[in-house]
């Protein structure tokens, strides 16, 4: 299971707010493993004010 932590490290140089699109763009752009890109398509569709919210939303994933 990828970490929030972990997550954060490949959405390096995002700007928040962000959508979900957002997210993976950034993501894929520094190189994140599958594992994370997977993980961000089970992120609900939305606008993410802040990296706290990208968390929250990851920690209500079952």
């Amino acid at each position: 299971m990828v970490s929030t932590g972990e997550l954060q490290q490949y959405l390096h140089g995002i700007h928040y707010p962000a959508n979900k699109n957002d997210l993976a763009k950034t993501a894929q752009g520094n190189n994140a493993p599958q594992d994370v890109m997977d993980l961000i398509d089970r992120l609900p569709d939305r606008k993410y004010p802040s990296p706290v919210d990208v968390n929250k939303a990851v920690g209500s994933i079952d």
